[in-house]
């Protein structure tokens, strides 16, 4: 038995059976916990691995930075025996963040495959949809008003660089239409916003990639698409009062308390009694002491400037400019160039107003980020 394929399947398997949780089965329970510890063992291993490599590209440097700034600032300032939020907040960071590292391995030595994702994609699809329903019926029992907002629209966003892989036109207009109703449904302003991102480079790359024969009946299918889309997002936008007053608030600078939030951290961060704190923060989940609402920033930037001051916002300024950079290496398969663009432009776009880096939701993605990154100068299909 080869180790680097079964520890790839295993791998791949658990992340699915930890993520379908609360839909397949209960949550919280010990299966649960030993599949995160498993997550996380061999995610462990690997970042070693790849640490102990001659050769580390700079994309995977500063994502290495980024782990180890969090790791840092946990075992020096965490309450890791009396919180159990920053305990959550550490495991968010690490699901996210660790299992980048044996899928870039994979790719590096050839073990990850296109194949592997359509899998992912395939199983995860119909369980995003039951987490939303599931989530959905949950807060409705406590909603006074009968509408609620549904964070699970955000792992139908997670989803939309995964399309980019079907071949087959048909399977992949019909997965775009699922994942776009329910972002619409979910009602979250974020996911809507970046969605829509997606969505519109997904129309480019299929517009890129028409072969030359088929180029006039492909241009109407997507045209057709997009109006259809439009037309059923127009028509639920019109009939759902609490999508339109969600907007309305919006458009009013009623974010949640975001705007609070984010000018409490900042003052606080700005007004810091020392020069340590400016550059190095307040420590693990500092966002909660400066935010004055006890809650975390809800954008990446505040956050990594809370926890770890300047040092934090470098770090991720140094990770996001290798990634775009990546999207533009002249050595790549162009399909490859336009996967990754859309993976950053999402992630990006998120910070601003949610968290990206500890994002369960983008984990898919992030896996996809090490394949590509890891598979070089090969097509993508």
């Amino acid at each position: 038995m080869k180790i680097a394929p079964f520890t790839r399947n295993l791998l791949l398997g658990l992340i699915i059976l930890y993520y379908s949780q609360g839909a397949l089965f209960e949550s919280g329970t010990s299966f649960t916990q030993l599949t995160l510890l498993l997550i996380l063992g061999i995610s462990g291993v690997y970042f070693v691995k790849i640490l102990l490599l001659r050769k580390i590209t700079p994309l995977v440097k500063a994502w290495t930075a980024l782990v180890l700034i969090n790791l840092l600032s946990f075992f020096f300032t965490g309450e890791f025996l009396s919180n159990k939020r920053h305990i959550d907040y550490l495991k968010a960071i690490l699901l996210t963040l660790l299992p980048f590292y044996p899928f870039y391995y994979f790719a590096l030595k050839g073990h990850l495959k296109v194949k592997h994702f359509l899998i992912f994609f395939i199983i995860m699809l119909p369980v995003s949809i039951l987490q939303f329903n599931i989530e959905k019926v949950e807060m409705l029992t406590t909603s006074i008003s009968g509408s609620v907002v549904n964070n699970s629209a955000y792992l139908f966003v997670g989803l939309i660089p995964f399309v980019f892989l079907i071949k087959k036109r048909l399977y992949a207009y019909l997965s775009i239409a699922v994942i776009s109703y329910f972002i619409i449904m979910g009602a979250k302003r974020g996911a809507l916003a970046v969605g829509v991102l997606g969505l519109v480079m997904y129309a480019y790359y299929q517009i890129r990639t028409i072969p030359k024969k088929n180029k006039f009946k492909a241009y109407a299918l997507v045209f057709v698409g997009f109006i259809a889309l439009r037309v059923f997002t127009v028509k639920t936008y019109s009939q759902n009062v609490f999508l339109q007053t969600r907007f309305q608030q919006a458009e009013a600078g009623n974010w949640s308390g975001r705007k609070d939030i984010f000018t409490n951290i900042f003052t606080e961060w700005l007004n810091s009694d020392t020069i340590f704190q400016y550059i190095f923060g307040y420590g693990f989940m500092g966002s909660q002491k400066l935010s004055g609402t006890g809650n975390v920033a809800h954008n990446d930037w505040l956050e990594l400037l809370a926890n770890n001051g300047i040092i934090g916002i470098l770090i991720y300024l140094v990770l996001f400019y290798y990634g775009f950079k990546s999207c533009f290496n002249p050595y790549w398969d162009r399909n490859k160039q336009l996967v990754l663009l859309t993976i950053m432009l999402i992630w990006f776009v998120t910070t601003l107003f949610s968290m990206g880096f500890m994002s369960t939701s983008f984990t898919g993605m992030f896996l996809m980020i090490a394949y590509l990154i890891g598979t070089k100068k090969e097509k993508l299909i």
